[in-house]
């Protein structure tokens, strides 16, 4: 199944929220496959590390996809740590 969302300029749906509980239900679903990942997985993290990473993309990339990776990168390599 595929869901397609589209809605640049937030009208529709509270983006925030959706990330906010999509970002839940990764970090439960990370714990439960990597039992015993330390350092911080916390939503408030990822977010931080979301708003650094979009910030140093800001004009050089324009795909969201990319931009999600690099977050993830960032935030399992401190959730490593």
């Amino acid at each position: 199944m595929a869901i397609f969302f589209f809605d640049g300029d937030q009208t529709l749906w509270d983006f925030q929220a959706m990330m906010r509980r999509a970002l839940t239900a990764t970090i439960g679903e990370l714990r439960r496959l990597r039992y015993g990942t330390g350092g911080d997985m916390s939503v408030e993290a990822f977010v931080a590390d979301r708003e650094v990473v979009a910030e140093r993309l800001r004009g050089q990339v324009s795909n969201l996809e990319q931009v999600r990776f690099e977050v993830f990168k960032k935030s399992l390599a401190r959730g490593e740590g």
